[in-house]
């Protein structure tokens, strides 16, 4: 496969998260943003209203990649595989572990009994786990023919691989240790790849089994929104959106790139652009019929964590992966590369304008020139349509009609945190991430620890709610 290179793992119980360190380099950014805006008023009026309209670009372009993707996805219906298997062709679980051991537990027991007659299971665990990770691994390895407890010390990348090297299936499915399928799903996975053969993945969508804690409602929106957005990208451009777990590869396919990387915390996206950039004959699928359950954290420090491993990723390899756009050899790919890279960066431009109309406030109050700020207009514009997105993500997951979604308070409240909530987050996140990256602060994989499932009845009403 790849050089192999370890990585440093953490778990998020042993990250200390002051305030001050979040705060710094948000502080940093917003002044630095109020200083230039400042001058450009006083010096250079016609740069300034330039970066106004610089701004005001970026935002509605950032509305229009979850907008237009993310609608166009609703209009998209995937037809059901043409015919059911004659045979069924042996499938391998993967799954990468660290630290996860109840979690772990209670997702082989939902995955022991499948009911697929060829399946098997491997849990890659990291060594570097201090719980009872490989003991829960190595149980249910006894227990059952088809599980294999394997271990690794390097990164989820290296467990990925390991996998593979372990298994001659010919379809192989990657999960973490909060995720878990239901009967029916490799056969579904299956019988598209084998009748769609230009496939090397279909991609699953990610549900929350706690998407009702008032604590996850946040993230809960934001993946799904998310999840829309993808399966727009996914089917307008042709583009390669596996999302690091709930993937079922072609075993060819990745065998043509050499596996996943080691060295790189962001396996999932270096991937996706491998395949865009090298093996463009090879095709990716999402598919929201097929549905790979997870667990969100419920602690607002746990999903900073999450979403600063995410950004800090994204951020360290957005160069790298800007090298792929001009060896493609597609405009098509071209552009997926550049859209999925490009994105990250518009939480940290989301803070740094936010000193403009600021400046412009003060300082028309001061000259007394009568100026109105193009972002208020946007920001009470936004709110309605803020609510028909949620309206929309709402009625598509199917949990109300869409008298009963305008009648809850819940639909007002997620859209208003969605928006000033969600997107300074993110770039608050993303703002660190970058701040760090310039230091050159080691990155660590840092593991989120997420409640185990025991509860039986809040699986099946989330079924209800699909």
């Amino acid at each position: 496969m790849t050089e192999k290179k370890t990585i440093e793992v953490k778990d998020a119980k042993d990250v200390e998260l002051g305030l001050l360190d979040v705060a710094k380099p948000l502080l940093f950014t917003f002044i630095l943003s109020i200083a230039l805006f400042t001058l450009c008023f006083i010096f250079l009026p016609s740069v300034f209203y330039a970066f106004e309209l610089v701004g005001l670009i970026f935002f509605i372009l950032g509305l229009s990649y979850g907008t237009i993707f993310g609608i166009t996805s609703i209009c998209i219906r995937y037809k059901p595989p043409p015919s059911p298997l004659s045979e069924h062709p042996k499938v391998s679980i993967v799954i990468s572990v660290f630290n996860d051991g109840d979690v772990l537990n209670n997702s082989l027991k939902r995955m022991a009994d499948l009911e697929y007659p060829n399946y098997d299971i491997y849990v890659v665990y990291s060594t570097k786990s201090t719980d009872n990770t490989e003991e829960v691994a190595q149980k249910f390895a006894v227990k059952y023919n088809h599980i294999h407890a394997l271990s690794e010390d390097i990164s989820k990348g290296n467990a990925c691989n390991v996998g593979i090297q372990n298994t001659d299936a010919s379809y192989i499915l990657f999960l973490d240790a909060d995720n878990f399928i239901k009967k029916g799903f490799l056969e579904y996975a299956v019988e598209t790849l084998v009748n769609e053969p230009n496939l090397c993945c279909v991609q699953a969508r990610p549900i929350g089994v706690n998407a009702d804690d008032s604590r996850t409602r946040l993230t809960w929106v934001g993946t799904t929104y998310n999840a829309m957005a993808n399966e727009g990208i996914c089917k307008i451009l042709k583009s390669a959106m596996y999302g690091g777990y709930g993937g079922t590869w072609r075993r060819q396919a990745l065998e043509d790139v050499k596996g996943f990387r080691t060295d790189v915390v962001s396996e999932d996206g270096d991937i996706n652009c491998r395949f865009l950039a090298h093996q463009p004959h090879w095709r990716f699928k999402y598919d929201p019929k097929l549905r790979v359950y997870e667990y969100y954290p419920v602690s607002l420090t746990a999903t900073y964590l999450a979403y600063y491993r995410w950004a800090r990723a994204t951020t360290s390899r957005f160069a790298r992966n800007l090298k792929y756009i001009f060896s493609t050899g597609s405009v098509r790919n071209s552009i997926s590369i550049f859209i999925t890279n490009f994105f990250i960066s518009l939480g940290i431009i989301t803070i740094f304008f936010a000193g403009l109309p600021i400046v412009q406030f003060f300082t028309s109050l001061v000259f007394r020139l009568p100026q109105t700020s193009n972002y208020a207009i946007i920001f009470f514009t936004i709110i309605p349509f803020a609510l028909i997105v949620q309206i929309i993500i709402f009625t598509v997951r199917g949990i109300s009609s869409y008298g009963d979604i305008l009648s809850k308070k819940t639909i007002v409240f997620n859209s208003l945190i969605s928006i000033l909530f969600t997107i300074p987050f993110v770039g608050i996140v993303t703002i660190n991430a970058l701040y760090d990256m310039i230091r050159r602060k080691k990155l660590a994989f840092v593991k989120t620890t997420k409640p185990s499932y025991d509860d039986e009845e809040k699986e099946e009403g989330e079924d209800a709610k699909e």
